[in-house]
């Protein structure tokens, strides 16, 4: 059975992150709920707003909210992850067709884009009385509409 496109969609931003950070930093899709590795990145894909765009085609832009959690050793490293982040988003992110193979082991086709809009980035403040493990902590949400190739 094929993926779906917005499955692809979600891929492409896990395998985004992957190349961007290829060694030393985790990448996780979804909540952290094993042990928590640091450094590390997870994405949470929030929610989805189909709204109208041409007058008598039922077919909407689609917006997709995410979510990336970063988690870091100390705060310069928290920073640089969230600054790289927020610098990179910036390029948009490119959307393949991983129905061809998967786990992709060689270039699969482009299919479109995640054209991103607004980003904005939040520290989040860990209590030490309340963790095991200290870390730095900052989420990036950003805001990609997908345009098809």
């Amino acid at each position: 059975m094929a993926m779906l496109n917005e499955r692809l969609q979600d891929l492409s931003v896990i395998y985004w992150l992957k190349n961007l950070y290829p060694s030393g930093v985790t990448i996780v899709e979804g909540f952290q709920q094993q042990e928590l590795v640091v450094p590390s990145i997870a994405l949470e894909n929030k929610n989805i707003m189909i709204r109208p765009f041409e007058i008598g085609n039922r077919k909407g832009l689609e917006d997709r909210y995410y979510t990336l959690d970063v988690y870091a050793v100390n705060k310069p490293q928290r920073d640089e992850f969230t600054y790289n982040l927020i610098n990179e988003l910036q390029n948009n992110i490119s959307v393949y067709n991983y129905n061809q193979g998967f786990p992709p082991v060689y270039n699969p086709a482009q299919i479109g884009a995640l054209i991103v809009g607004e980003i904005r980035s939040d520290y989040v403040k860990v209590m030490a009385e309340l963790v095991t493990q200290l870390y730095y902590r900052a989420t990036v949400h950003f805001v990609a509409t997908y345009n098809p190739a």
